[in-house]
């Protein structure tokens, strides 16, 4: 008895490790198929939106012209503004499409 119960969870195993070798078989999938998947997934997410708030980390300020470029893009045209809350800095943008406005920010202001 005990040699037919060994058999029968030795016959059990072999066949549980070999099935998802053949239950997989044949769709392994290229990588472009997987980054064209994960495009799809990630579809309606980026950098898209109305309201951003970002940091500059300070830095070491050397005599002459320091500056830090902040570069805006859109898709269409319209405006935008860019604040630098409690240093009084304010400036307002127009944007072209598809086209990149820099704004130029001192250190004093940024950092």
């Amino acid at each position: 008895m005990k040699r037919f119960t060994t058999m029968v969870v030795l016959c059990l195993l072999s066949v549980l490790l070999l099935r998802p070798q053949t239950a997989f078989a044949g769709k392994d999938k290229s990588v472009d198929e997987i980054r064209a998947a994960s495009c799809a997934a990630l579809k309606g997410t980026g950098n898209l939106g109305v309201e951003f708030y970002f940091t500059f980390v300070p830095c070491y300020e050397e005599a002459g012209n320091n500056k830090l470029m902040l570069y805006i893009a859109s898709a269409s045209d319209g405006y935008v503004t860019v604040e630098v809350g409690g240093r009084g800095f304010k400036t307002i943008k127009k944007l072209i499409p598809n086209d990149i406005i820099p704004v130029e920010l001192g250190p004093g202001i940024a950092q």
